[in-house]
């Protein structure tokens, strides 16, 4: 009898042996592969849909290597805190927010009597212009605070007062000159900013007061009011 060391392998056992020897390599085969795949592959010309379509899928990816040219932005959706900032702001109550522009003609002999402008509200507060022509026939402009509820005001200079509801107040700012003669002093003495006691109103203006800009007896009121 023969022994086994001197017959040779069949064709067969040929061919399995070279496909165990690939099969054992072939992850070497492929590391080489891919250290060398960047002088394989043209610029620009893989689809990422398709590469992780086919070949490579998401967790096999370094986190943070991708970066924003190889990313279409358009299909990320919304980041969770920018969402977050977009629905508060959405839910925000801002109302009386304005710029403003208005003149009127003197009215009346006395504030009371007056013309009056609506400059400004936010809930039960408001503020608001009047003109008119005072005890000198001077054209008179002043600012005005309303409330049908209780609060607090303040005026540039920084104090503080209380006012009732009901209250109707001239905020201690004023501008007056002659018929025909134009007057438009410095628009920071008009700032004011006024509270509910509750807390839950709150409004805040910057007034310019000028007296007979476009006309020989009417008064101009400019700036912007903000409330919640």
């Amino acid at each position: 009898m023969k022994g086994i060391g001197n017959r040779r392998p069949s064709a067969s056992m040929v061919v399995a042996l070279v496909a165990l020897v690939v099969a054992a390599s072939g992850t070497a085969v492929a590391a080489t592969s891919l250290v060398k795949g960047n002088s394989l592959i043209r610029k620009n010309s893989l689809w990422g849909n398709r590469l992780i379509k086919h070949s490579v899928t998401p967790n096999r990816l370094k986190n943070n290597s991708l970066t924003g040219r190889q990313i279409n932005l358009s299909k990320l959706g919304t980041v969770p805190n920018a969402k977050s900032a977009l629905s508060a702001l959405t839910a925000t109550n801002v109302s009386g927010s304005t710029r403003f522009v208005k003149t009127i003609a003197a009215g009346g002999g006395t504030p009371s009597t007056g013309n009056t402008v609506t400059l400004g509200t936010a809930g039960p507060l408001e503020i608001y212009g009047v003109c008119f022509v005072n005890t000198l026939s001077e054209t008179e402009a002043r600012l005005y605070l309303s409330s049908t509820v209780a609060g607090y005001y303040v005026l540039t200079g920084g104090t503080a007062y209380q006012f009732t509801a009901g209250a109707n107040l001239w905020l201690g700012l004023s501008d007056s000159s002659a018929p025909g003669t134009t007057d438009f002093p410095d628009p920071y003495k008009g700032t004011v900013a006024a509270i509910t006691a509750t807390a839950d109103h709150y409004i805040t203006s910057l007034v310019s007061l000028a007296v007979n800009l476009t006309s020989a007896n009417g008064c101009t009121f400019a700036g912007f009011t903000a409330g919640v």
